[in-house]
């Protein structure tokens, strides 16, 4: 498992592997973030920490010490953190589900782009999967 209890780093999306997980704190949004040309924002490093129950997470930006949260249908940053499920394939891409509910979801590969939530039949497809990339890689 690339995640283990707790892990800290980048999580690039696989379809726009250009674009990273990004916290933007002027519209408290998280979005996919473009890394080519320039050091690794602070905003774009995550800690991960996962529950007792080995699929719960709290997503919280390193940067910033606010974590990822569901807040009216949209993720946000926040003090108090929001329970997500983790998934992890062979691979080890992951991909972020709202408990009983929807996933996270990287439509355009415009820099900037906001995650949304999405709806999906079981199978996460590439723009709802992050490579993660450990600090010490």
């Amino acid at each position: 498992m690339v995640i283990s209890k707790e892990w800290q780093g980048t999580l690039t999306n696989v379809r726009f592997n250009q674009l990273l997980l990004a916290w933007q704190p002027e519209e408290n949004c998280i979005v996919g973030q473009y890394f080519a040309t320039g050091p690794i924002s602070k905003y774009q490093y995550w800690k991960i920490v996962r529950q007792d129950s080995g699929w719960e997470v709290t997503v919280q930006n390193t940067g910033s010490g606010l974590y990822i949260r569901l807040e009216d249908n949209r993720l946000t940053c926040g003090d108090e953190p929001s329970i997500f499920y983790a998934i992890e394939d062979t691979d080890g891409l992951v991909g972020f589900q709202v408990p009983n509910g929807p996933t996270w979801d990287l439509e355009t590969g415009e820099p900037g782009s906001e995650v949304t939530l999405v709806l999906n039949g079981g199978d996460f497809t590439d723009d709802q999967k992050w490579t993660p990339i450990s600090v010490s890689d």
